[in-house]
């Protein structure tokens, strides 16, 4: 193997600061991103969002060259019951990448995953949901190259019996939410 075939693992870390947002492409005033580390404890940051909607996690930095995705990506994702009871029907994770341009395309996924997992919800005075970790691995055995200027970003589809399941994206390193290793080569 040569040197140009050894290849990385970027960690990445998902989570959503309140007062900042990124206009990429198609995205306009977002708050979702990636980064390989979580900021400060103390800043603001919003723990959850309703599952049942496509969310999209944003790598923000530029490459500023060309590299591939190949090997697999692997991770891991929370869902917790709040405000009521509900049922985790499946859900799809895909890393993506948009050009300036505003041009998507998927490099990867894990395709639908069943899981028909129930979260229970214990109202007053506890009001304690039940959460599941749930870790994915996505096969990319064949290099997918990212272009100069183009961002990645991770796409993640849930399908729940309510609103009242959560997505959690809290930024706290003791307890880790949402996270991604890619395998990169440059």
């Amino acid at each position: 193997m040569s040197l140009d075939d050894q290849r990385y693992y970027e960690i990445l870390y998902g989570f959503y600061p309140v007062y900042w947002s990124i206009n990429f492409g198609t995205f306009a005033a977002h708050h979702y991103i990636l980064d390989t580390a979580y900021i400060d404890i103390g800043c603001d940051t919003v723990d959850s969002s309703i599952a049942n909607v496509t969310h999209r996690f944003i790598y923000p930095q530029y490459t500023k060259k060309i590299y591939f995705v190949e090997g697999t990506i692997k991770g891991q994702l929370v869902f917790e019951a709040v405000g009521g009871a509900t049922v985790l029907t499946s859900y799809r994770v895909t890393l993506c990448k948009m050009g300036i341009d505003g041009t998507i395309s998927d490099i990867a996924t894990t395709g639908t995953i069943t899981v028909g997992k129930t979260l229970a919800y214990t109202g007053a005075p506890y009001y304690i949901g039940d959460a599941v970790v749930l870790p994915f691995w996505i096969d990319c055995s064949v290099e997918k190259k990212v272009e100069d200027e183009e961002r990645l970003f991770l796409e993640i589809e849930a399908l729940c019996s309510n609103n009242f399941c959560h997505l959690l994206h809290g930024n706290d390193p003791s307890h880790i939410d949402l996270k991604v290793e890619i395998p990169i080569r440059g």
